[in-house]
């Protein structure tokens, strides 16, 4: 046990301290509904007509309905998320723990909204990057083909039915797995991991089409594949998290200019000017300047193909087999997202790990983790304390808000509305039922200290 907690105290103690921010984490979206006499009814159904994430929305219902539950998930999920990412870098170099804790939490603030401080969400969205991160791991490291079928069976049906897009996403891995296996003449994949994926998916697609969503905008939707990548993923990914990207699109070239003597000086100039277009986004708002986002989307997504020749030819072995997995993992990603149609920041949060991976890679190459070493350790320090502070600070606004509210409160009242101005649209939070409302319901988002702002309107 001591030398446990020796070795991994970081992470440890980074496990008791999310644990305990989570409780800070209050309900909101369709958190509302796990808890409800609606949902175990939907449970007892078989979640008929609702969605397939079987061992998602089982998740969910635990989290949400027990505190002690919902703060043990991120006290064991969110120190495993930047331990994976540890491994797959360098297993023993503890410095890239800490750097990763420091840019997790300098993602924007709506994918940490949406996809890690939303319960329903996390356990739908963080969990499953956790599973991609493992089986990147094991191909990292040569052991997903000798791993035991017996294992990974259970661990492919699992793992295809939280979300419809990962379960897809899976698919293709082990596709390119094993066409990338035929051609190099070696065993890469899994048979087990294999079966158990086709599996999990079948499942999860036969319910999806035999007892579709009531909600028309949920499902497969091919014709939407042009216009979701267009007008949604491109301008969220590619112009979003600020820091994050700067720091790839800097890193990426300090990389290339370091092999300049290899380079053609036309390939330089020609990512420096790529480069340099995707940062002028950022500070001229880009996507918004082409009505149909068009020319930012072909330009942004012209510097990511080019920066990946570029690895494939003037990289070493090491670094470029991790950096063109993430590539590939990121575009075997974002394609079934046009597919099954499903939009929010919180999707974008594991392609923004992708980006930390790169980053961080990229980093480990200029030598640069043990450098500032306490830049990282520090820095995590100060963002876990700064995110810390918003979400404690905003659970007691929270209660001030509903003391607010429940002195108006009234049996027929099923939603509320929130005004700060004439020229804001309200705000709308539902309630479920009044027994719901008054055990849990704190509403802290887009709620600042002055109470007095808000026209609070209660709606029949």
């Amino acid at each position: 046990m001591k030398k446990i907690f020796k070795n991994y105290w970081y992470i440890i103690l980074t496990g008791i301290i999310i644990g305990l921010l989570a409780h800070f984490y209050l309900y909101t979206g369709d958190d509302w509904f796990w808890v409800s006499s609606d949902a175990r009814e939907l449970l007892r159904n078989g979640f008929k007509h609702y969605n397939a994430r079987f061992i998602s929305n089982l998740i969910a219902m635990l989290t949400c309905k027990y505190e002690i539950a919902k703060c043990l998930c991120y006290a064991i999920c969110t120190p495993l998320l930047f331990h994976l990412i540890n491994k797959i870098v360098e297993p023993k170099n503890k410095n890239i723990y800490f750097l990763s804790v420091l840019l997790f939490f300098l993602l924007d603030p709506k994918i940490i909204t949406e996809g890690y401080v939303w319960i329903s969400s996390y356990v739908n969205y963080f969990i499953t990057i956790l599973i991609l991160l493992e089986i990147t791991y094991l191909i990292f490291k040569d052991k997903l083909k000798t791993a035991k079928w017996y294992i990974m069976l259970p661990f492919g049906i699992i793992s295809s039915l939280f979300v419809e897009n990962v379960s897809l996403v899976l698919l293709a891995i082990n596709a390119f797995l094993i066409i990338y296996s035929k051609i190099i003449k070696e065993k890469k994949y899994n048979l087990g991991f294999l079966i158990g994926n086709i599996i999990g998916t079948g499942i999860l697609l036969y319910f999806t089409f035999m007892y579709p969503c009531d909600l028309p905008q949920r499902g497969i939707h091919l014709s939407t594949i042009p216009s979701v990548y267009l007008s949604w993923i491109c301008p969220n990914y590619f112009g979003k998290s600020i820091i994050i990207m700067f720091m790839m699109v800097i890193l990426l070239w300090m990389l290339m200019h370091k092999r300049k003597d290899k380079m053609k000086p036309i390939e330089l100039y020609t990512f420096s000017l790529l480069s340099i277009i995707y940062l002028s986004f950022y500070a001229l708002d880009g996507f918004d300047i082409f009505s149909n986002k068009f020319i930012a989307t072909g330009l942004v997504t012209l510097y990511y193909i080019y920066s990946f020749i570029l690895i494939i030819k003037y990289t070493e072995k090491n670094l470029r087999e991790h950096l063109v997995w993430y590539y590939i993992l990121l575009v075997l990603y974002i394609a079934p997202l046009t597919i099954v149609y499903l939009i929010g920041p919180r999707l974008m949060m594991f392609p923004f790990v992708l980006n930390i991976l790169i980053i961080i890679e990229i980093l480990k190459e200029l030598n640069m983790i043990d450098k500032l070493k306490y830049v990282w350790v520090a820095g995590s320090i100060v963002i876990v304390s700064f995110h810390a502070y918003t979400y404690v600070t905003a659970y007691d606004r929270a209660i001030l808000v509903y003391e607010k509210i429940n002195e108006k409160l009234e049996n027929n009242i099923d939603h509320i509305e929130l005004k700060k101005s004439e020229e804001e649209p309200y705000f709308h939070f539902y309630i479920p039922s009044l027994e719901y409302y008054k055990k849990y319901y704190i509403e802290y988002y887009n709620i600042d200290t002055k109470l007095d702002n808000y026209e609070i309107t209660f709606v029949e």
